[in-house]
């Protein structure tokens, strides 16, 4: 029997049971979080995975490599593990307390086969190959019910060669697509900027800058050898999993002390009624013309599917159009080319979620109860758009985006109001 076929009558408490002695609700079981990580060849990626192999920092991560090869010098008991598709993985137990697993195909296969070792280990760290879009292996969390269960995205860490990343990016495709260094940009949550000390000071600002052009809400954290505090890139919680706290290092992207959102009265009172144009967006030459936009949001009466803001948010992310809100002919609708959409949402009934999308897919989560509330009251609600068809239109884009939503929620009003009319005539 699914949660919708319950009736309130099949959860009646027996004659016999006190009500203060009716059992509480099994709190919803903790996922293992995994952790993405991203970047080219030679960028830093087996630096950062050799120390997580064989340094005694305390942690048990099951790290799932795209091969071994020559990336680590360990000498530990191997382990075979054949799924029903004959693929092989080979399994290291390390003396660090960490497990080892070199994947030749598909990284969530090894993440379905590693769930029956589950006990060994407290995190998942899912290594990609150079050229690889982390895009699908996000989407696979929110289309895998089963994969969904018991392992939850933590964050999608990429690592950046600080010395070669401003010509990765602006490496051309055929088809004039995004290359793989914008994809695995667009896409982190967190980049490792990684041998700054190979480049001049005044140069990291302005590759920093190309970054944030491109990812205004990933963390940038600069480091030589790839060293790095693990609890910098892992256990953030970036994809909202009920249970856990997000830390304050998560929600800072979303906390701009210029934010212009700050100053407006209309946003602050949640009055959906007033409309504004100002974004955040910042552009690059490099890149290829792919910038990130940040539109204020008041705060909403709801977030739930066919909500106002789902209803607007929907029709962006999948038709990648916003379109007209006017009646004329000059005004036509906009296309976009969105690899990553961002979102801190806050509801009027004080509940805070977390927009996540990457292409055409997103989820909306709310933000777990054990989250440090004071953290949270400083995030201002905005929406984060990344890709390409932004650069040059973020004022028509974000005042697009805002009368849509405007108008979707005097819709809605209308629409309540005439239901709050029609019960009043049925009581009379």
């Amino acid at each position: 029997m699914s949660t919708e076929d319950l009736r309130v009558e099949d959860l009646s408490v027996s004659d016999d049971l006190e009500m203060d002695e009716v059992p509480q609700l099994v709190e919803p079981l903790a996922k293992v979080p995994l952790t993405v990580l991203t970047g080219y060849l030679g960028a830093g990626k087996s630096t950062l995975l050799d120390y997580i192999l064989k340094e005694q920092h305390g942690r048990r991560i099951a790290v799932i490599m795209n091969e071994f090869g020559d990336t680590t010098d360990i000498e530990s008991k191997a382990i075979s593990v054949q799924s029903d598709e004959a693929m092989v993985e080979e399994w290291l137990e390390l003396n660090n307390g960490c497990l080892c697993c070199s994947v030749r195909d598909t990284g969530l296969l090894a993440i379905i086969n590693l769930m029956e070792k589950k006990g060994r280990f407290d995190q998942i760290m899912l290594e990609t190959t150079g050229l690889a879009d982390p895009a699908p292996i996000i989407e696979s969390f929110w289309n895998e019910p089963a994969l969904n269960l018991e392992v939850g995205l933590d964050a999608v860490v990429a690592v950046v060669d600080a010395a070669g990343i401003e010509k990765q990016l602006q490496e051309p495709r055929p088809d004039g697509s995004y290359n793989e260094a914008q994809r695995q940009v667009a896409t982190a949550d967190v980049i490792l900027l990684n041998k700054v000390d190979l480049v001049q000071p005044e140069d990291l600002d302005r590759i920093e800058a190309a970054l944030r052009s491109i990812n205004s809400t990933a963390l940038i954290h600069r480091t030589t050898r790839s060293s790095i505090d693990l609890s910098l890139i892992l256990d953030l919680n970036i994809y909202a999993s009920p249970s856990i706290p997000i830390r304050p290092e998560t929600l800072a992207p979303f906390v701009q002390p210029d934010d212009k959102a700050a100053q407006c009265a209309g946003c602050q009172s949640g009055d959906s009624s007033h409309s504004h144009t100002h974004s955040t967006s910042s552009s690059s030459a490099h890149a290829n013309d792919i910038s990130s936009l940040t539109i204020p949001l008041p705060v909403l009466p709801s977030v739930e599917n066919g909500s106002a803001f789902y209803r607007v948010v929907s029709r962006l992310i999948w038709d990648s159009k916003l379109p007209s809100t006017s009646t004329s002919s000059s005004d036509e609708p906009l296309s976009l080319d969105l690899l990553r959409t961002k979102g801190f949402l806050r509801t009027q009934d004080g509940q805070s979620y977390i927009l996540q999308g990457v292409r055409d897919i997103f989820d909306i989560s709310p933000v777990p109860p054990a989250t440090v509330a004071a953290e949270e009251r400083e995030v201002k609600p905005k929406l984060v758009l990344i890709g390409r068809g932004i650069k040059g239109r973020e004022g028509e884009i974000a005042r697009r985006f805002e009368e849509g939503l405007r108008m979707a929620l005097e819709e809605d009003e209308r629409e309540g109001g005439a239901d709050g009319e029609g019960d009043k005539d049925m009581a009379e």
